[in-house]
């Protein structure tokens, strides 16, 4: 790549094209001051964020990397709770749903004239609980 940037003689005015527009980005990234206004353009942006990050003086550079990480740390934390609540979500309503299933079966051999003790036994439920469901029926 750098074989070609030496012939590259363009100004930047003269820019037309992404091709000549990075070319000219390469060859003078060292000597430009700040990002040229014809190279304001989206495709550049991660480019020139490069540049600036990279010419930040020793401490600004680790001040800069502490605050990256201390970013990383943040996010990873709220993926953290947020896949927790996700699961604790899942959980929930995998109980409210399994509650909802246990009770039509209490109702169900409720109907057909079965004991308290027999519909617990099969449940896995109390007898208060099977009393309490039968009661609200």
């Amino acid at each position: 790549m750098r074989f070609w940037l030496p012939k590259f003689k363009k100004t930047e005015d003269e820019l037309e094209t992404v091709t000549d527009k990075w070319n000219y980005s390469l060859k003078n990234m060292e000597k430009l001051p700040e990002r040229p206004e014809k190279l304001n353009e989206k495709i550049f942006d991660e480019l020139y964020e490069n540049a600036k990050i990279n010419k930040l003086k020793t401490e600004d550079m680790k001040a800069y990397s502490k605050s990256i990480l201390e970013y990383d740390d943040v996010i990873s934390s709220l993926r953290f709770v947020e896949e927790r609540a996700r699961k604790e979500t899942r959980e929930e309503t995998r109980r409210e749903t399994n509650k909802e299933a246990q009770i039509k079966f209490v109702r169900n051999c409720h109907k057909y004239n079965m004991d308290i003790e027999q519909i617990a036994a099969l449940t896995d439920l109390t007898e208060e609980e099977v009393s309490d469901i039968i009661a609200k029926l």
